[in-house]
């Protein structure tokens, strides 16, 4: 099992007048993996700078200091910034985590009781941790700064994101394919620990953890898809669909609670920002065109009725598997289908990515 742990650095320095080798010890050095594929290094904290170099899934690196959601990190002999959401770090020096409020607390200006009120708090409220002192901790909230007891604040790990693509998918004990199945699962959002020989260790919304083969998910980004991976804009589009899942199919509804397959497609989307045209065959003209070995969670897929137009529209999960509003006889409400079965394999026509 791969363990991250705490690592120090030796670095030769020279004596003047002798050659004599002097192991200095840097502390706080920690080891990082890479959990996305091809993932840019860059040279400052910005997703627009230079990209100096890229590293493979599953590699490691020396992690040197982060900046919120960044890290600094060294590998062979390139040093960079890598995103945050690609990376597992585990050190007891990594100080920007993720905090949640435990009930109602007041957010002060300063450490102490005495300290003036910016405001109350809600319990379940998250905030980003910066800075521990003593019985304080040092917050931000809505780009505000201030500090709260840790008394009444849980601190969490600040693990990366995944998303598990399709249905009834299954989560073993250890990571190879003869292991225990512990949990089956459907398209949800869980938190990447670790990685080992293509298998994610990921902890579950319950505080299980178990292992998933890399195929079976994809790294969340706080900013765009990213290659193989899934938006929090894709993730949210997914969540407001299968929150939708057993809402009857009627013909010309938009919803919230009845839908023909435009009509749930549009909602939505709507409900994330993007508007789309009310019909399938207008839907399939939005966005760019993604092949169907390139599809990601969040895209729309077509497909054609006996005449050989487009006349349906669903959402692409992953795993081959789609949500949306069927008017098939023994259907007619939202459920989840596979593109390469039944009759949904010959009907297919295309893809659209709108996110």
């Amino acid at each position: 099992m791969y363990i991250l742990k705490k690592c120090k650095k030796a670095i030769v320095t020279f004596v003047a007048a002798s050659i004599v080798l002097v192991p200095v010890t840097v502390e706080g050095l920690d080891k990082g993996i890479i959990i996305g594929d091809n993932v840019n290094i860059r040279s400052a904290t910005d997703l627009n700078s230079q990209v100096v170099s890229t590293i493979k899934l599953g590699s490691y690196v020396d992690v040197l200091e982060n900046n919120k959601d960044w890290y600094k990190v060294q590998t062979n002999d390139k040093t960079g910034w890598i995103f945050g959401d690609y990376i597992v770090v585990e050190s007891l020096g990594d100080k920007y985590k993720n905090g949640l409020a435990t009930s109602n607390v007041n957010f002060r200006q300063e450490p102490s009781t005495n300290g003036p009120i910016i405001k109350t708090i809600k319990k379940n409220t998250k905030v980003l941790i910066l800075e521990s002192k003593e019985e304080w901790l040092k917050v931000e909230l809505d780009k505000t700064q201030g500090w709260l007891n840790k008394e009444y604040v849980k601190v969490q790990p600040n693990y990366p994101k995944g998303f598990i693509k399709g249905e009834n998918v299954n989560i073993r004990q250890n990571s190879n394919k003869e292991a225990n199945v512990i949990k089956k699962v459907s398209s949800q959002e869980v938190l990447i620990k670790g990685y080992e020989n293509d298998w994610y260790n990921i902890v579950l919304a319950n505080g299980s953890e178990g292992w998933i083969h890399k195929g079976l998910i994809d790294v969340v980004s706080k900013t765009a898809t990213s290659r193989g991976g899934t938006s929090s804009r894709a993730l949210n589009v997914i969540n407001v669909a299968k929150s939708k899942r057993g809402k009857r199919y009627v013909w010309g509804a938009t919803g919230p609670n009845t839908f023909d397959c435009s009509g749930f497609t549009a909602y939505v989307y709507k409900q994330v920002g993007i508007k789309l045209p009310r019909v399938s065959r207008s839907q399939a003209t939005v966005g760019t065109p993604v092949s169907k070995g390139q599809l990601l969670p969040g895209d729309l897929v077509f497909f054609k009725g006996g005449s050989g137009t487009i006349n349906h529209v669903g959402i692409y999960l992953g795993g081959g598997d789609f949500i949306h509003c069927s008017s098939g006889k023994t259907a007619m409400k939202v459920i989840v289908s596979n593109l390469n079965k039944g009759s949904y394999k010959r009907r297919y026509v295309k893809a659209r990515r709108v996110l």
